[in-house]
C-alpha cells in the first residue's frame, strides 16, 4: 500500500513527463523549440566564454515549523498556505505515530480539506462529511445549497463555502467530532 507522500510523488512525477513530452513534441510543431531559444539566448550573453550548464531550481515549498500546526486530540490542524499533501509528507519526516495522529484539516480558498493520516482508522471521510452536510441542511438557517461534498474513505473536500463564517463553524465541528 502506497503511503500518501509516495502517492503525491508518483502524480508530480507523470506531471513533469507530462510537461517534457510537450515540450519535445508539441512545442516545435506550434513554431518555437524551447530549447534551441534558451541555447541562442546563452549564446549571444557569452561569446568567450564557456558555456554554462543549464541548472535547474527545485521550487522552493514553506516548510512551516511544528508550533505552527494546531493538534486537537487525534486531530491536526495545518495552516492555509500549507498544501495538505505536503503536510502529509512533514508528518512522515517527523515521524509522527500514526496511533497518535489521525486526521488532518485544512481551511484552503472556500473549502475545507480532510485527509486521514492514519488510514487504518474507520471513520470513511467522505460519508461523515455528507451526513454532517445533510445536518447542516435540516438544522442550520444559512444558505448551504451550494456546498458540494467530494472525497473518498481517505480525504474529503468541502467545496463552494462561500459564507466564511459558515466554514469556521464546519471546520470547528469536523475537528470537535473527528478529535
Amino acid at each position: 500500500m502506497l503511503k500518501y507522500s509516495e502517492f503525491f510523488e508518483k502524480k508530480q512525477e507523470e506531471s513533469n513527463e507530462n510537461v517534457a513530452a510537450f515540450t519535445k513534441t508539441a512545442a516545435p510543431t506550434i513554431g518555437f523549440d524551447l530549447v534551441n531559444v534558451k541555447a541562442t539566448k546563452e549564446k549571444s550573453k557569452s561569446t568567450n566564454k564557456e558555456p554554462k550548464t543549464p541548472q535547474t531550481k527545485e521550487p522552493k515549498t514553506p516548510t512551516p515549523k511544528m508550533e505552527i500546526v494546531k493538534f486537537n486530540g487525534k486531530v491536526a490542524e495545518i495552516p492555509k498556505l500549507l498544501k495538505p499533501s505536503l503536510s502529509i509528507k512533514i508528518f512522515e519526516s517527523k515521524n509522527i505515530d500514526k496511533n497518535k495522529l489521525h486526521y488532518i484539516v485544512s481551511e484552503q480558498k472556500n473549502s475545507i480539506v480532510v485527509l486521514k493520516y492514519n488510514i487504518e482508522t474507520e471513520v470513511k471521510l467522505n460519508e461523515f462529511t455528507q451526513i454532517l452536510l445533510e445536518y447542516y441542511k435540516k438544522h442550520s438557517k444559512m444558505d448551504i445549497s451550494k456546498v458540494i461534498v467530494e472525497g473518498s474513505d481517505n480525504y474529503s473536500i468541502i467545496k463552494n463555502i462561500e459564507d466564511p463564517t459558515l466554514l469556521t463553524i464546519i471546520k470547528e465541528d469536523l475537528i470537535k467530532l473527528l478529535r
